[in-house]
């Protein structure tokens, strides 16, 4: 959506919205610029995306009227500049323009930079503006002004660079074009309306900065004249603090200063109404009485220290002895440092509302974040920099390494012994108290919001139970929405090269299944020429049910480095495979269903983490890459087809598409979720006849029923695919290949290892198999058993079966081959085979599909057109023959 901001006159405040929010693509909330206030809490939107109707309705109601803000930082609403963040320099006085206008040695107009990027100004006022930048990492805040009176004055008269800059990581707003500013004037975009991508622009910055004495991205320390206010000045009735200029520490020295001149005089409770009254006054805003209390509590403690070590000397006679006094200030050193563990553990105990181990033995804390509730490792950086941002918020003050350290230390071994457990999850979950009656999904957005889906509704939990991990792969889904089109799942098939109708069903159904957390999923195996966009396909389903800064993977060469990857993604696939190693093929069956993993947790010490967890996973490839039975027994096969050049789209199209629909294709499958957990929960379903990974195919067909199939259309489109699986299999095998042929012209074949090794080779022979070189090959008798193993399901349901009976006589092992009918995967259209059973048939209300009606289902089938029914087991043997012949 573009706002044509070349032609928006300065009066449509709703184009200009429209404006920042598309074409910058920031997020863009009412304001009164005029008071500098803004109408909404602007914090909420630091972290998130607002949503389309949310600014919609704002424009409605007249929102903008009075003025525009915008949240520096994260880029939300541009599809072109995703991943870059919007950076803001607010410049104050004429010496920051010379100076941000020089570069190299060379300097240039206001009016020159604007034609570089966008620049906009008071217009009354020429030495003020704001300039804005891209970058593809957000801006370390910094302000060179409003720190003490002298540096003010030092600004005030232009001998100072007057700059501050705001990005995302400084939680901050711009007041912006066309909004009136205090003075009654507009600002004014005078150049350019696109901000330009420059990096290194914080770098000339800092090289500003340094000029002046003032650090910036070097974290040097400051010196004593540009650090602080002096005291008096803070008391005197023009001085202001505004937010983001170290309000707790100004008003912590102000609540120290008057205890400490107060305290014989004064009533504790006095002295506090003192403080909190200069906090109204000086502070825009004022501190909350939350964080006014957390100040005062720290300064009482600052100024009852003070007052017992004074009194300490005063009782103490000096010594003139260098050794004591060196004893004395490591004492006093080691006091500090117990004193700010202990103040630390505090803080820690206040903003924390639960330590414990997960179910892998790790240690987590339940910590408060901007008033919602976060999952965090004790042993991440995020953590560590969390305890460091609490403690400098509160204290002003650094905190020691050696003192984090320990901390760390202590708060790990409250988790570990503390005796609580929980199980987190990735993405998909449920609670251990209730396992099968909610499914919770994690929005991963910044206020750890999660759709929580029962048999009765869905909807956005704020406060959701403590069940998710996250990582920081993991990127923010859309919140979804109630109200979209009844065919809005068949236009998301259309955006993919899918047309045949059953594999538009296995689709569907495997879709929604990913948001069911307790069943295996089975192996999603996308193959076919290039150009049938199968990589796309896998993308725009992962970016559905888990989106993630890294779509697609690929197969390391370490099993450490496979099993990271799969506990870091939810939904794992892989993209591009031609051959799947053996290796990687057992792990992925074991991450299928669901068992265990053994990683070493150092290779300094002997402990070893052990990983269980379920994953949906996937891969494509122009070949498919599966050939071990085991792994093609889990999988469901799709093969595409290349697209004609006619039907050809662009990729950017096909993203534009999806991202229209995704909220309405998120709501319907929550929809369909609440039907499928209500069948479930009234225990009104009995599968006979199992197929494989028979718990996704029970859900499926529910899945199928809910969105309108006829009952048992899954089940017969799976069994259908099941038959690939089996034909694949054998299909990959050359010894399942030469038993084929083998048994061809026979009814039996009996005889010992090495006897049938060597009819198999004579076999292979006549097929052309060079068995000197095919890794799948036995190599001698001992090593055939395997392979008949691999195969010996697959080859029973086309009606071989092998058996390994003892010879008595002997007492050896011998090997038997026989033909019978074959065993293929039972059809539960046939009424003498498997079939769901519906216990409550009368009760159809319960599953009732509301979006697509019966009589169009028939479109989604594809029946054999042939009169001669052709069984799945004479289908295997046929392809099979004729792709060795």
């Amino acid at each position: 959506m573009s706002s044509n901001s070349k032609s928006l006159p300065l009066d449509d405040y709703n184009g200009w919205a429209n404006f920042w929010r598309y074409d910058i693509g920031v997020n863009v909330i009412p304001a009164d610029t005029r008071n500098k206030a803004t109408y909404e809490k602007w914090s909420e939107w630091q972290d998130k995306p607002i949503p389309v109707e949310l600014h919609n309705q704002w424009k409605l109601e007249g929102k903008f009227l009075n003025g525009i803000a915008i949240i520096l930082g994260k880029v939300w609403h541009n599809k072109e500049k995703l991943g870059l963040y919007l950076n803001g320099i607010d410049v104050d006085n004429l010496k920051a323009i010379e100076e941000i206008c020089t570069y190299s040695g060379k300097s240039i107009s206001i009016e020159e930079l604007a034609k570089w990027t966008l620049v906009e100004q008071h217009l009354d006022n020429p030495n003020r503006a704001h300039i804005y930048v891209y970058s593809h990492r957000p801006f370390v805040k910094k302000s060179s002004d409003k720190v003490d009176s002298n540096l003010t004055k030092e600004i005030n008269d232009n001998y100072l660079p007057s700059i501050e800059v705001k990005g995302q990581s400084s939680h901050g707003i711009f007041y912006c074009c066309p909004s009136l500013h205090e003075n009654g004037k507009p600002y004014q975009i005078i150049g350019t309306r696109e901000p330009v991508i420059a990096n290194d622009f914080e770098q000339h910055i800092n090289i500003i900065f340094r000029k002046y004495g003032i650090s910036y991205l070097d974290n040097g320390k400051r010196n004593d004249k540009l650090s602080q206010i002096p005291i008096n000045d803070l008391f005197k009735s023009d001085t202001k603090i505004y937010e983001g200029h170290n309000r707790h520490e100004a008003l912590l020295r102000i609540m120290d200063s008057l205890l400490v001149r107060n305290r014989s005089i004064l009533s504790s409770d006095a002295i506090r109404d003192l403080a909190m009254e200069w906090n109204g006054e000086h502070c825009l805003p004022p501190l909350d009485e939350l964080e006014f209390n957390k100040q005062w509590k720290w300064a009482q403690k600052f100024v009852a220290k003070n007052a017992k070590q004074s009194d300490n000397n005063d009782n103490n006679v000096d010594i003139d002895n260098s050794n004591q006094e060196e004893e004395k200030q490591n004492e006093d050193k080691d006091d500090d440092d117990d004193q700010e563990e202990e103040n630390i553990l505090e803080l820690v105990e206040e903003n924390c509302s639960e330590f414990f181990l997960d179910q892998y033995g790790l240690p987590y804390a339940a910590i408060t974040v901007n008033e919602h509730i976060e999952t965090m490792s004790l042993n991440s950086k995020r953590f560590r920099n969390w305890l460091c941002k609490l403690f400098y918020d509160m204290t002003g003050n650094l905190l020691r390494a050696e003192n984090l350290s320990a901390i760390l230390n202590i708060l790990k071994a409250r988790s570990e012994f503390g005796g609580n457990i929980k199980q987190l999850h990735l993405r998909i979950g449920n609670t251990q108290l209730d396992p099968n009656t909610n499914y919770y999904y994690d929005l991963t957005n910044g206020s750890w919001e999660v759709v929580k889906i029962t048999g009765i509704e869905w909807k956005i939990e704020e406060s959701p139970p403590i069940i998710f991990r996250r990582y920081s792969n993991q990127q923010a889904q859309v919140y979804p929405v109630r109200d979209y089109p009844h065919d809005v799942f068949d236009q998301f098939m259309n955006l993919v090269n899918v047309k045949d109708e059953d594999n538009k069903l296995l689709l569907k159904c495997y879709i929604i299944a990913l948001f069911i957390p307790e069943i295996p999923k089975p192996i999603l195996m996308l193959h076919g020429e290039q150009g049938s966009a199968k990589s796309t396909l896998q993308e725009l389903i992962k970016k559905l049910a888990d989106p993630s800064i890294i779509s697609t993977l690929s197969f390391p060469r370490d099993i450490n480095e496979l099993i990271q990857k799969l506990s870091h993604n939810y939904v794992a696939y892989f993209d591009n495979i031609s051959i799947i190693k053996e290796w990687i093929s057992d792990e992925l069956c074991r991450a299928v269903t669901g068992s265990g993993f053994s990683k070493r947790q150092l290779y300094t010490d002997d402990d070893d983490i052990i990983y269980n967890f379920k994953r949906c996973i996937g891969f494509n490839g122009i070949n498919l890459g599966a050939t071990k039975a085991d792994l093609l027994d889990r999988g469901l096969i799709i093969q595409l087809e290349r697209i004609p050049k006619e039907s050809r789209r662009k990729v950017e199209d096909i993203w534009s598409d999806f991202e229209k629909i995704k909220a309405q294709l998120l709501g319907y499958i929550f929809d369909i979720l609440v039907k499928v957990l209500r069948v479930r929960n009234n225990g009104s379903i009995e599968l006979k006849g199992h197929p494989r990974m028979a718990d996704f195919a029970e859900v499926a067909e529910i899945i199928s029923h809910t969105m309108g199939y006829r009952d048992n259309k899954f089940l017969t489109v799976y069994y259908k695919n099941i038959g690939l699986q089996t034909a694949q299999a054998l299909e990959a095998s050359p010894v399942a290949a030469c038993i084929i042929k083998l048994m061809d012209s026979r009814t039996e074949w009996e005889g010992t290892a090495t006897e049938l090794l060597n009819d198999l080779g004579t076999v292979a022979e006549s097929l052309k198999i060079k068995t000197k070189t095919n890794g799948l090959w036995p190599g001698a008798p001992n090593s055939l058993s395997r392979r008949l193993n691999e195969v010996k399901t697959n080859l029973r349901e086309i009606g071989i079966i092998i058996d390994r009976p003892v010879d008595i006589i002997t007492n050896t092992r011998k090997i038997e081959i026989r033909k019978i009918s074959p065993e293929h995967p039972v059809s539960p259209e046939d009424p003498n085979q498997a079939q769901l059973q519906l216990e409550n048939p009368g009760d159809n209300n319960s599953i009732s599909p509301d979006i697509s009606p019966e009589e169009n289902t028939e479109n989604h089938a594809q029946n054999c057109s042939s009169g001669v029914p052709v069984t799945p087991g004479i289908l295997y043997i046929l392809l099979l023959l004729i792709s060795i012949v």
